[in-house]
């Protein structure tokens, strides 16, 4: 169902990054990333402690915790475009 809901969003949709949902497109368009360009644009004028802070920010949960997924997937992508100052990823535990 997941793969059918992303054939349909915009192409530069904050959703088309792996484990961003609505709710966490709803958080970085609240912090001022309307699409995946400007998420990209912006986050490459960051420092590596910047980059971190905002997507811990971005993917926190109601309970307080952060969706590690979200935020590593996101931190790939940026990689992946080019974003020099990428924290590493989280390991998580499962």
């Amino acid at each position: 169902m997941n793969n059918e809901k992303v054939k349909h969003l915009p192409k530069n949709s904050l959703q088309r990054i792996k484990f961003v949902g609505e709710r966490y497109e709803r958080n970085l368009i609240g912090m001022g990333y309307k699409n995946i360009p400007e998420l990209t644009r912006k986050m490459q004028n960051k420092t590596k402690k910047q980059v971190e802070s905002e997507l811990q920010k971005a993917f926190r949960k109601s309970s307080g915790v952060v969706d590690w997924k979200a935020y590593n997937s996101t931190i790939e992508y940026l990689y992946l475009q080019g974003v020099r100052h990428t924290p590493n990823c989280r390991r998580i535990s499962t």
